[in-house]
């Protein structure tokens, strides 16, 4: 994590009450998750949706490497969505996210229609007419469904509950032998 976002991360701290000050130390415990929301951070509208209560049972069906790969998707898609746009993601509000989370322009032609009837509200902040024509090439163009961190976490929801039940049903560590008496490694000499 870099050292400026450490510092936000530590006024995040300092704000929370309850037990997600412990969540955001497990997450900042665990480097590659840390370094795949960093990359998120440039799109602030992403963040109002971000469920810290929620990360205890993200992070204990232990597959961080999931995680990583999921934040990575969010942060790619977003990337695409401002690519050749000269205005800074920074300026991506929530209202945008919530309209285009979930959304799936190659697929759907009612996506599509109401992503392109949509554009004069969506992306408020940004008043180039040549920018938001290139936002909206760049959204149309996208063949995947519009990730988000809410996204994220309705699906770590289903992958949580899956994780439980299996880690009921599948040995995950063995179990440890409980002998009943110590067994001796030497025979003791005293007791000749």
């Amino acid at each position: 994590m870099k050292e400026g976002n450490f510092n936000l991360a530590q006024e995040w701290m300092w704000k929370l009450k309850g037990r997600k000050p412990n969540h955001l130390g497990m997450i900042l415990g665990r480097p590659s998750i840390c370094d795949a929301m960093d990359a998120v951070i440039q799109f602030t509208g992403l963040w109002d949706d971000l469920r810290l209560g929620n990360w205890a049972k993200h992070l204990a069906a232990h597959c961080d490497l999931m995680i990583v790969h999921y934040w990575k998707h969010i942060h790619d898609t977003w990337t695409k969505i401002f690519a050749g746009v000269e205005t800074s993601p920074s300026l991506l509000d929530p209202w945008t996210v919530q309209c285009l989370q979930y959304r799936a322009p190659a697929w759907s032609n009612g996506d599509r229609t109401f992503i392109t009837k949509s554009m004069r509200w969506l992306f408020g902040n940004i008043t180039s007419s040549r920018c938001r024509a290139r936002l909206l090439e760049n959204i149309l163009r996208l063949d995947v469904v519009i990730p988000s961190i809410l996204t994220f976490d309705e699906n770590m929801r289903y992958i949580t509950v899956g994780a439980k039940i299996l880690e009921k049903h599948i040995e995950v560590k063995p179990k440890k032998e409980h002998r009943s008496t110590p067994k001796l490694l030497k025979e003791p000499s005293c007791l000749y």
